[in-house]
């Protein structure tokens, strides 16, 4: 820890050995369209290497004091155009007059760049998605985009099921891939999306599961970024390495997305394809000098599962309208409000009238964001920023089936110990005059044993809050061959659930697995569980130090956050140095990302255990004589030593630039966590308890029998409980090389792709199996980490494009093959228990190998299938994709694309079994029109 304190601090005391700053120039200029020669106004000027901002105004004029000396670059963006980089040298006391003009984005520029970008030197891995690159794809959601990405896999658009975002990571098949898109922050505009609320299931504390039949995204998985159009979206940049202390709530990385604003035409956009229709309408006004622009846009799509279903769909709408202002010369906000629809549907299939299932989940979405920055300028101060946002998600789960195989106890009874009958009130003692329940006679609670088959349908109400508020300045200062820019600041979330929770009819309520049969649902209004708050603070310093034509820089940050009384440390570096000048650069990195844990891992479900000790409620019984006893036992599920989830990764990387032309880039990462979040069982989780049996004593024509107790059985309820018992690993190596255009054949060409390895394993112990029916069993305990699930993949992707620009042509040609995907599972000591927990005392005890062939034991020892699941599965698939884009005049652009897929694909490979091998060869297209009105 004394190394990493050092490079921590290290930055911050450097600045104290160098020469006084020099003094400083003065930079302004104007920002002009290079079609028109008009001014454009709300442009973005940002100088590097020291950061300075600045924005132009109605004029397209802008102007920076106090500009340090040296090498730098000034750097121009606004939406719809093309950036623009200035590379120059300022002395100490010049002035200089720029005149920025920029090209609107266009299949007609000679450069067109559809690719992920990647950023520049000294900053995280990360990759930029721009506006051209989205229309070239024809992209539907943020999903469709992270196929640019090294190592993602491509496929065809679909909007069915909800869509998480993962980063570095493989499915093993044992909730690696929750945890990730858990851990992968999507902000938008300045704000983080928010999951950390989301309940729309019935509970997790009986089997663990945190989804709901009803469709959706579960609640222990990152957000559902179906509900972003990309349509009103400027550019996306993906953090895959270690990211800005600025960022914290995530582990695997952040998604960061900036909205359309300022001034643009009308713009209509038509998409379809087999299975999605889609429109969208956007505009941007000019509200006049000093009232700023108003840019709103709307997006309507629909999206069948297949060709052949049509009775399982999903829709989304969106509006949203964001204004944007500068004020007092120097400060700009931009405030954004807007409304989303998204709604998850399975009719009722006519086919399968008999389970008459049909479901849906409905989300209303209102979103507010301010966000403004305050350009100072002055000594160390450079700019204060401020952000505000609030949103609110009113969400509806709907869903009804037919019950089977659903004879079980049915109870209300939410109070510990509590023993009842089939009527309310009803007092029973045994044959010796001894009490039997324990319910008063002014109780309601009843059990019920509910029938064998029944319709059922229930709701589940949800009312999503999150508020998030961030406050930062940025303090910089440049000596001659050295630049020191120091960020610090704060922010502050708070998730919470005020919706009514689960609502059903308690003659018909949920099926529940017959397997844990004496687990019963309650309900639970979501208003009652408190908030996740979530308060951070953090600093940073970047440094940017020449020496001998080589730049050395170093980011080294430290976060702190307090979480509902739970606190973490998160300290994050990243550099890089020239080593060859302007041609190769060794960079590197090294960090701690933390994600909160939700509302449901603080304060999940109570665990209700519905026990029959009697049951005489046959048919064949005259109803006056029916009588149930049965017995609620409440246990909480809560763990007060669960920990906040942490995840260390590391890189180090190449890039080689050469010719002016030609870039590689090669980037070896490792990320591990030991403490992800999951619903699992540990020794804890075994309740031991006595059941109580009762059986007739004496019958008594027309009124209730005379009971007396039958026997009592030693027995085990397991509880799920959220827990940090995850651990899991991804390593691998990236690449990209960008060939650049050939101007002679009008086509450049792009590869990218990775080695990728994921692990995922249980680091808590394994136990036997158990039924609500295991009467005197013993219950065995395997060593922790008993099975190791790995994934291994390679693939290639290769990019051509061709383009025309006096016609407005583009072509690309994808190409991606999955070298190979393997699968197999390692395990350690599964055959032989370490410890049992004992159906005499309910204790935990060592176990003796020699005990196994005990009559006590032997049944915890089934024989091994020589099915079992051991080695490995090999999907080698090839993916080509063909996009047109086609630009007829000035205002209409048409684009088409067609995906083909081969895909061999050898099947589960067993103990005892072969391989097979079936191929496929879909095709999939797709058509887009978009018409611009100036």
């Amino acid at each position: 820890m004394n190394l990493r304190t050092g490079l921590i601090l290290f930055p911050f005391l450097l600045y104290s050995t160098l020469a006084a700053a020099q003094s400083p120039a003065r930079i302004s200029g104007k920002v002009i369209s290079a079609e028109t020669g008009g001014p454009v106004d709300f442009a973005n000027i940002i100088i590097y290497p020291s950061e300075l901002y600045s924005m132009s105004d109605t004029d397209g004029k802008f102007t920076f004091e106090e500009v340090p000396s040296g090498k730098l670059t000034v750097s121009c963006q606004f939406f719809g155009m093309e950036k623009k980089d200035t590379t120059f040298l300022v002395r100490p006391g010049e002035r200089h007059y720029l005149e920025i003009r920029m090209k609107t984005t266009s299949f007609r520029l000679e450069n067109v760049v559809i690719t992920a970008t990647q950023n520049k030197a000294g900053e995280s891995t990360a990759s930029t998605i721009s506006r051209q690159a989205m229309d070239h794809m024809q992209t539907s959601s943020l999903s469709d985009i992270m196929s640019l990405l090294p190592g993602a896999a491509a496929g065809n658009p679909n909007l069915t099921s909800a869509q998480n975002l993962t980063l570095r990571t493989l499915d093993t098949g044992s909730g690696n891939l929750a945890m990730n898109s858990l851990g992968t922050a999507v902000i938008v505009d300045g704000a983080p999306m928010s999951n950390n609320a989301n309940m729309q299931f019935l509970s997790a504390t009986q089997s663990g599961k945190t989804s709901d039949k009803s469709g959706g995204t579960s609640a222990v998985s990152g957000v559902d970024v179906r509900s972003l159009s990309t349509d009103n979206i400027e550019s996306v940049e993906v953090i895959r390495g270690i990211p800005s202390v600025e960022y914290g709530d995530m582990t695997s990385g952040a998604v960061i997305v900036k909205s359309k604003a300022g001034k643009s035409p009308w713009t209509l956009r038509f998409k379809t394809n087999p299975n999605i229709y889609q429109a969208s309408i956007a505009k941007g006004f000019s509200l006049g000098n000093k009232a700023g622009d108003l840019n709103i846009s709307g997006d309507y799509a629909y999206n069948t599962a297949s060709l052949t279903d049509a009775l399982s769909f999903y829709q989304r709408a969106n509006l949203k309208a964001l204004w944007s202002v500068m004020f007092a010369g120097n400060a700009s906000e931009n405030t954004s409000l807007s409304i989303s629809y998204g709604r998850d549907r399975e009719k009722l299939n006519p086919d399968r009238q008999s389970d008459k299932t049909q479901s849906y989940a409905d989300d209303i979405g209102f979103q507010f964001n301010t966000n403004g920055r305050a350009t100072i300028n002055k000594g160390w101060m450079k700019n204060v920023n401020w952000l505000l946002s609030m949103s609110y998600n009113d969400k509806k789960s709907h869903y009804e089936s037919t019950a089977t195989n659903a004879l079980n106890l049915y109870s209300t009874a939410m109070e510990n110990g509590l023993i009842y009958t089939n009527i309310a009130g009803q007092t029973i003692v045994d044959k010796n005059g001894n009490p039997i329940t324990t319910t008063g006679p002014d109780s309601d609670i009843k059990g019920t044993i509910l029938p064998y088959s029944y319709f059922y349908k229930y709701d589940i109400y949800g009312k999503e809050l999150n508020v998030f508020a961030k406050l930062n300045a940025d303090f910089g200062k440049t000596w001659k061959n050295f630049t020191e820019r120091l960020f610090i600041g704060m922010d502050f979330k708070t998730d919470g659930n005020l919706g009514q929770g689960a609502v059903y009819d308690d003659e018909t309520p949920p099926w529940r697995n017959v397997s844990n049969v004496s687990s019963g649902y309650r309900r639970r209004p979501y208003r009652d569980i408190p908030f996740v708050n979530q308060l951070g603070i953090y600093a940073e310093n970047h440094i940017t130090w020449t020496f001998f034509r080589r730049d050395l820089n170093l980011t080294a940050g430290l976060r702190f956050d307090w979480i509902n009384g739970k606190t973490v440390l998160a300290p994050r570096i990243n550099a890089s140095l020239d080593l060859i000048p302007e041609i190769l650069t060794l960079r590197g990195g090294w960090g701690i990302t933390a994600k909160a844990p939700t509302a449901i891992h603080l304060y999940p479900n109570k665990a209700y255990q519905d026990i029959i000790n009697y049951n005489g409620m046959s048919e064949s019984i005259p109803e006056n004589e029916r009588l149930l006893i049965a017995t609620t036992n409440v246990y909480d599920a809560t763990n007060p030593d669960l920990e906040i989830a942490k995840n260390r990764k590391a890189e180090i990387g190449l890039d080689f630039h050469f010719a002016n032309q030609y870039r590689i880039a090669v980037t070896a990462y490792d990320e591990l966590m030991n403490n992800g979040y999951n619903f699992g069982l540990g020794l804890d989780s075994f309740i031991w308890f006595e059941n109580h049996q009762y059986q007739v004593a004496q019958r008594n024509p027309g009124s209730l029998p005379t009971l007396e107790e039958k026997a009592v059985h030693h027995q085990f309820f397991e509880v799920y409980k959220p827990r940090n018992d995850v651990k899991s690993r991804n390593s691998g190596i990236e690449y990209e090389i960008d060939l650049g255009r050939f101007d002679a054949i009008r086509t450049s060409f792009y590869i990218n792709g990775a080695w990728m390895k994921s692990s995922t394993t249980n680091r808590n112990y394994s136990f036997s199996t158990l039924t609500s029916n295991d009467y005197e069993r013993n219950i065995g305990v395997y060593n922790p980490e008993k099975r190791t699930s790995f994934v291994e993949k390679v693939n290639t992707m290769i990019k051509a494009t061709h383009n025309i620009p006096h016609i407005g042509l583009a072509i690309t040609l994808t190409g991606q093959i999955d070298w190979m995907t393997r699968y197999w599972d390692e395990y350690k000591n599964d055959d032989m228990f370490v410890k049992y927990i004992s159906r005499k005392d309910g204790q935990v005890h060592d176990f003796d190998p020699a005990m196994k062939d005990d009559p006590e034991f032997s049944y915890l020892f089934p024989t091994l299938s020589d099915n079992r699941f051991i080695v490995e599965q090999y999907f080698p698939t090839i993916f080509f994709n063909l996009n047109v884009s086609k630009e007829i005049g000035k205002n209409f652009t048409a684009s088409f694309y067609v995906n083909n897929l081969f895909n061999q694909r050898p099947l589960y490979k067993f103990k005892s079994s072969g391989r097979m091998t079936e191929l496929g060869i879909p095709m999939f297209f797709g058509f887009e029109f978009k018409v611009k009105i100036r």
